[in-house]
């Protein structure tokens, strides 16, 4: 065995398991006992490490009570006791990954696992396929796709944020110390508590889960995990299901998922449609899993728009035949790519919210809302109404009934539903002239506020079918064209009545109810593509003809 060779073994990933191959069943990776000892101590000194990165200020403040860290000249002066703690502590943690990388070189399995990755980041194809065979730590996984490598946008022009709601005229006086202690908070808690899943500790926590994860989708899906590289340089952990062999219309269809603000693809939305039949592209957000960085929106987006990217250019799916998918805080970035991407087929938004402000104001003491509305406004605008009212496809919103995170009232959780809000500003915003009516209004707000049942009764007290509105809409627009805003109603012949029947008509072509808390698996039989107007009026034209 070469010095290289053992390098590579020394300072190589650890490997989990190796996935099913045609007769051959998956089995954990056979580690012998060298590796086992060696790699516990290693781990252990890593995650002690972090601690005290995380808890440093504390202990610190705890030394400095103790007499145990003092000032001399301009130098923090360590107690001789510390000193030789941290070098003890250093010597196990070399001496470990020594240990462990010579465990590794006895491993005939881990060698022919190292060959492999080894000219897999050569980019030789054949050892790209073999070490998709393989799970390991994702940080040592070989670049796939880059950003720049596609050719269906300018790799030039980077990714806009929608920018909304910023102050124009504030008192400098106040703006100064406002403005600093936002960016002290949003760089220490104010992140960590909007991406809990960013965290390091609750993705060391979740690890296992996400590994039996990765196993399910690989082993029994037949997934293929890949690497992606942002403009912004971080790497970007997706898993891809095709199910394009099985020549049906769904599985033509690729579903990119979005998660929430705690989830991962290998537990998280992905399940769903790959129930249905779909081709399913998962990906974490920057920092959660295998993602690098941090989930700032400009990361948040960039990460998005590489998803996007390679869908299109090395998965091959045209923009037409990808549906976005968007749970909770997922749906900012899906709902940025649909007005970003306006060919793709269309938007689905399960418990998601109208814009973050509304809740995090919610969280927080009345006191603090000057500061809280200025740290979301500069740092996390997550707007998606803003997003989706720049969309002119298909979108359909999932309501969870009993959704008691995006709620501002605990006692009035239907009420207060922010899904109620992006319903609103969706259908004022394509079609204002019905929604300017207080009348219309009054009786939506008692649509929304109805269980499915009651949903119903109104309906049917209101005379709304199916055949009727649609019948109105499309000959509106063979009259006045297609495009949103569609101002129909601006006419004097219309009643009051006959524009409630078209708003109650489209809220629940617009909206889906799922009686549901807000964590809970989205069931296959609700998943759906959403209504498309425009394609009906196409279909009707070309049947006409």
């Amino acid at each position: 065995m070469s010095l290289q060779e053992f390098w590579h073994h020394l300072t190589g990933p650890r490997l989990y398991r190796i996935f099913r191959f045609r007769d051959q069943p998956g089995r954990p990776y056979a580690a012998n006992r060298v590796e086992i000892y060696s790699d516990i101590v290693v781990r252990v000194i890593s995650v002690m490490s972090s601690v005290a990165i995380y808890s440093s200020p504390i202990i610190i403040g705890y030394l400095w009570r103790k007499g145990w860290v003092s000032t001399a000249n301009p130098y923090a002066v360590l107690n001789p006791s510390i000193m030789r703690f941290a070098i003890i502590f250093t010597f196990a943690y070399v001496g470990a990954l020594v240990v462990r990388g010579i465990g590794r070189s006895a491993n005939r399995e881990y060698k022919g696992f190292a060959t492999i990755l080894t000219k897999a980041k050569q980019k030789d194809d054949m050892s790209r396929l073999a070490l998709s065979r393989f799970e390991f730590d994702f940080n040592h996984w070989p670049i796939d796709f880059r950003w720049y490598e596609s050719t269906f946008t300018d790799p030039k022009k980077p990714p806009e944020l929608v920018v909304t709601g910023r102050h124009s005229k504030r008192n400098i006086m106040i703006a100064i110390p406002c403005d600093l202690l936002s960016y002290v908070l949003v760089h220490t808690i104010a992140r960590r508590m909007l991406y809990p899943g960013s965290v390091g500790l609750l993705n060391l926590a979740v690890s296992q889960a996400m590994l039996e994860g990765r196993t399910k989708l690989v082993e029994e899906n037949n997934g293929e995990r890949y690497k992606l590289l942002a403009r912004d340089g971080n790497q970007i952990d997706t898993m891809f299901v095709d199910r394009r062999n099985r020549n049906t219309t769904k599985g033509k269809t690729l579903v990119i998922c979005s998660e929430g603000n705690a989830g991962f693809y290998e537990f998280g939305t992905m399940g769903t449609p790959l129930d249905i039949g779909y081709s399913v592209l998962g990906w974490n957000h920057p920092g959660f899993g295998g993602s690098t960085g941090l989930p700032y929106p400009q990361n948040v987006i960039n990460a998005m728009d590489v998803v996007i990217r390679f869908a299109i250019e090395r998965l091959g799916f045209p923009l037409n035949s990808v549906l976005l998918h968007g749970w909770s805080i997922g749906g900012f970035p899906v709902s940025w790519a649909a007005q970003s991407y306006q060919q793709v087929k269309g938007l689905v938004l399960d418990a998601s919210f109208d814009d973050v402000l509304p809740l995090a104001e919610n969280a927080m003491p009345p006191a603090l809302n000057p500061i809280v509305r200025n740290l979301i406004r500069t740092y996390f605008n997550l707007n998606i109404s803003e997003n989706i009212n720049r969309f002119n496809g298909p979108i359909l919103l999932i309501r969870r009934l009993r959704d008691e995170i995006i709620s501002t009232n605990r006692l009035e959780q239907l009420r207060s539903n922010r899904g109620n809000d992006m319903l609103y500003k969706l259908l004022s915003n394509r079609f204002p002239v019905l929604m300017a009516s207080d009348e219309i209004k009054k009786t939506l707000a008692s649509w929304l506020l109805a269980n499915p049942a009651d949903q119903a009764t109104l309906m049917m007290r209101y005379g709304v079918t199916d055949e009727l509105c649609l019948n109105q809409l499309l000959t509106y627009m063979k009259e006045n064209g297609v495009d949103y805003p569609l101002n129909i109603g601006d006419n004097i012949d219309m009643t009051i009545d006959m524009k409630i029947k078209l708003v109650l008509f489209l809220a629940k072509k617009h909206m889906k109810h799922y009686d549901s808390t807000h964590c809970t698996p989205l069931p296959a039989i609700l998943f759906e593509e959403p209504f498309d107007l425009l394609t009906i009026f196409n279909n009707k034209i070309k049947s006409s003809l």
